[in-house]
Parts: C-alpha cells; sequence; structure tokens
C-alpha cells in the first residue's frame, strides 16, 4: 500500500473555493509555501474528495470502492452523491473497482495493514463479516484488517477522524477517555490485540450540529493531512491547539509540522483529511 509519507502531490474538489473561499486562499498559500504540488477535482457534488475518490495500492494501481453512504441515500441528500467515474475520467484514471460500500474516510493504511470502522459490515450487510475481510484484505493487498466500532454520533462512521498509522507498529489515536472512557478502553484493547502500540492525541468534542444536523469536527485534529515529511494539522483558536500541535512535532520530530484555522470547514463535518486526496505520482 501507499502510505501517507510516501505521497508527493495533493488534490481538492474545485467546490472548495466556491464554499470555503477565504480558507481555501489560506490552504493554497500554505500548500505553496511548503512547495507541495496541488491540481483541483473537477465534476464533483461537494468538497469531501477523500471519501468518493479511489485508494491507492501502488505506483500503477489504484481500487475504487462503491460510494452509496447510507447518510446520502436520502432523496434531500442526492444532489451530494458525487460519481467517481467523472472524477477519474479527467485524470486518466481507470481504478479496479469493487462492489464493497466503503468511503475513502473509512480506510486509514499503513503498508500492511488497514483500520476500517464496523460500519462496514451495516453497509454491506449482504455479505458475512469474515467474507468482507477477506474482499478487502486481497482487494488492497494488505496482511491484517483492524475493525474498530465507529464514533459514536458520527453519522458517517469513518475511521480517519478517530486513528492515524505512525509506522507499522504504532498508531495515534483521539483520547476519548475524558468524554467516552467506556469506549476508549474497547478501543485500546482493540489495537492491543493487533500488538499496535497506542499514542494518545488531543480531542475535544462539541455538541453542536450544522443545519444538516451534521456533528462538528470543531476540536479534532487527528484529520490532519500527510505528505512525505510534511504534516498539516487543524487549528480552532482553542488553548487545545498547541497541545496537538506539541504531541504532533513530538511524534514526528523530521516532519515539517505546520497549522491552518480549519474552523469553517470543520462546520460541516471534516476537516483536512477529510477534504484532499493525496497519492503518490511520481515513482521513486
Amino acid at each position: 500500500m501507499i502510505t501517507d509519507n510516501e505521497t508527493d502531490i495533493v488534490y481538492i474538489s474545485s467546490l472548495l473555493e466556491e464554499k470555503h473561499n477565504k480558507f481555501h486562499k489560506q490552504f493554497i498559500s500554505l500548500l505553496n509555501e511548503l512547495e507541495i504540488k496541488w491540481k483541483i477535482l473537477a465534476n464533483t457534488k461537494d468538497i469531501w474528495c477523500r471519501d468518493f475518490m479511489p485508494v491507492q495500492i501502488d505506483e500503477e494501481r489504484f481500487l475504487q470502492f462503491s460510494f452509496n453512504p447510507d447518510y446520502l441515500r436520502d432523496e434531500e441528500y442526492q444532489h451530494l452523491r458525487t460519481n467517481p467515474d467523472l472524477v477519474c475520467e479527467p485524470l486518466s484514471l481507470n481504478p479496479l473497482k469493487s462492489n464493497l460500500i466503503i468511503d475513502g474516510g473509512n480506510i486509514v493504511k499503513s503498508k500492511s495493514k488497514v483500520i476500517v470502522t464496523d460500519k462496514i459490515y451495516d453497509e454491506n450487510d449482504m455479505l458475512p463479516e469474515h467474507e468482507i475481510r477477506r474482499e478487502i484484505r486481497e482487494l488492497l493487498g494488505v496482511d491484517e484488517i483492524i475493525s474498530i466500532p465507529q464514533e459514536p454520533c458520527d453519522v458517517t462512521g469513518h475511521a480517519d477522524g478517530m486513528v492515524r498509522f505512525i509506522n507499522e507498529n504504532e498508531v495515534l489515536l483521539n483520547d476519548y477517555s475524558p468524554f467516552m472512557p467506556s469506549f476508549h478502553r474497547d478501543l485500546l484493547e482493540i489495537f492491543s490485540e493487533h500488538n499496535l502500540k497506542v499514542n494518545l492525541f488531543p480531542y475535544k468534542i462539541f455538541n453542536t450540529v450544522n443545519k444538516d444536523k451534521v456533528p462538528s469536527a470543531k476540536g479534532n485534529y487527528i484529520n490532519y493531512l500527510q505528505l512525505e515529511d510534511i504534516i498539516i494539522i487543524p487549528e480552532y483558536g482553542m488553548k487545545e491547539d498547541a497541545d496537538a500541535l506539541s504531541a504532533i512535532q513530538n511524534i514526528f520530530p523530521n516532519h515539517t509540522i505546520r497549522s491552518i484555522d480549519c474552523n469553517s470547514i470543520a462546520e460541516e463535518g471534516g476537516v483536512l483529511n477529510c477534504i484532499t486526496w493525496n497519492i503518490r505520482k511520481n515513482k521513486k
């Protein structure tokens, strides 16, 4: 699998500039300052390109899961459902196809492991759980599928707002202990069973929703953007910003770490990893 720290280009939806103009300007300015290559994705219906774009397996192969999330199936949300084929076509991208319904935001990957939430079983309930895991393993060419419970109240059920790989043997996990101690213990137990060392990361929950009843992502720092030796983390104008920045600097001492105000996009339920699709473009 191509991991985040092997990627060298970022794609964003053409709608980001339209919907969040101020943030877009600041984000593009930061990408340019850090000399990160970026491009625009056309034919998107919302800004969350992580979810409808394919997963990169290696330099040549991409895998497109079925983008049919339950939270967009009601008629009132149909206008937000992107057709991935229409986005991939201008890129001359012809990914492998899977009928499994999985959002890209629910694939957290290392070289040989993938973390998903148990939402994959709900959205693919026509198949037994072991068959779903087997298919993901074979399609992505990984050794291990680590299934965790989805965060309560998160309608998307995505893993990338909960946990990230540091390396093959360590993960970074939201510190849920002050808010959901039982849920927190369950997660620690699962990662222990898979012999993964857990590093806790600052996290704050705001019980607010937007006009579409989507919970705010404000306080989520783990949904950062990582490319090669660069990490960009969200900031919200809170005291926890400094804690998150310090923590990520300690965990990735050899990376360039920058932060950006993400309040506007967080109101819609996601932050930096959600709005980006980063891949390895140049062969190494």
